[in-house]
């Protein structure tokens, strides 16, 4: 039976990999990591009184009828049986509503003024108040 190592495991493992690293050259390090993980599944394996073969063999049936589900289905069902999709719909158009026209180039006043000195555009940028609290 196979189960999950923690991550206290897997540090321990990846320092005692580290210090057996610097003693021994070659492939002895993989075979002790190899080691080290026999004996701790060894250790701290948990056997379990309930599990038979048929209720093996019936969670496996249900496992495998539910990966064939996720994959052949495109969307999830909740518990009222409501239908979500798992992609977002195909956007098709945008509403009126969401349509935002605006021209581009000058606007306001600049519209009106063809030519303009350097000092026209700062006085429509910045106006006498502002220039005065700056100052």
């Amino acid at each position: 039976m196979s189960r999950q190592l923690t991550k206290n495991q897997i540090a321990q493992i990846i320092h005692d990999f580290r210090d057996s690293e610097s003693e021994d050259i070659g492939d002895m390090p993989q075979k002790n990591i190899l080691e080290e993980v026999g004996n701790i599944s060894d250790r701290e394996s948990i056997h379990s009184e309930h599990n038979s073969a048929s209720e093996i063999e019936e969670s496996y049936d249900s496992s495998a009828t539910e990966s064939a589900e996720d994959i052949t289905s495109n969307s999830f069902y909740g518990k009222n049986r409501f239908k979500w999709s798992k992609t977002p719909p195909y956007p098709s158009r945008i509403r009126q509503h969401n349509i935002i026209e605006e021209r581009t180039g000058l606007k306001g006043p600049s519209l009106y003024k063809n030519e303009m000195s350097p000092v026209e555009t700062w006085e429509l940028l910045l106006t006498h108040d502002i220039i005065q609290l700056i100052i």
